[in-house]
C-alpha cells in the first residue's frame, strides 16, 4: 500500500510521555521513518493544521490538555483528515469507547509489531 499523494510521508507520534515519543521516534527513524511529534494531543492538532496529512497517526488516549479521544473527533469531523490511518498506542486497559474501531498497539510497544504496524502503511519517507 503506497502513500496517498496529498499525505506527507511523515508518521505522526502524540504521546505526553517523553520517552515514549523519543523512543518511538528513534526506532521508526531507524527503520527510514520521517517522524514528528506531538506531546498531546493539541499539539497534534496544531501540527496538523500547519502541515499536509501525515501518512500516519500514532495516537496515545490518556494525555492532557486533548487527550485521544478528543483528536479523534476533531479529525472525523475535518474532511481533510478522513484518509489518515489512526493506529492507537495506549496501555489503557477498558473499553476504548470511540477509539474501538482503530488499529491498537498496546504499551508496552514491541518493536517489531511496532514496524511491522507502521511498514503496513507504506509510510517510508
Amino acid at each position: 500500500m503506497g502513500v496517498d499523494s496529498d499525505r506527507a510521508g511523515v508518521v505522526l507520534i502524540v504521546d505526553d510521555d517523553e520517552h515514549i515519543r523519543e523512543s518511538v521516534q528513534l526506532a521508526l527513524q531507524l527503520d527510514n521513518h520521517t517522524t514528528a511529534l506531538a506531546a498531546h494531543g493539541g499539539e497534534a492538532l496544531d501540527w496538523l493544521r500547519q502541515h499536509r496529512p501525515p501518512c500516519l497517526i500514532l495516537l496515545d488516549l490518556m494525555m492532557p490538555v486533548v487527550d485521544g479521544w478528543q483528536v479523534i473527533e476533531q479529525l472525523r469531523r475535518d474532511d481533510r483528515f478522513a484518509g489518515v490511518p489512526v493506529v492507537v498506542v495506549t496501555a489503557f486497559g477498558r473499553d476504548l469507547g470511540s477509539a474501538a474501531a482503530l488499529p491498537v498497539l498496546r504499551k508496552p510497544i514491541e518493536l517489531g509489531h511496532l514496524l511491522s504496524v507502521t511498514n503496513s502503511y507504506g509510510c517510508v519517507g
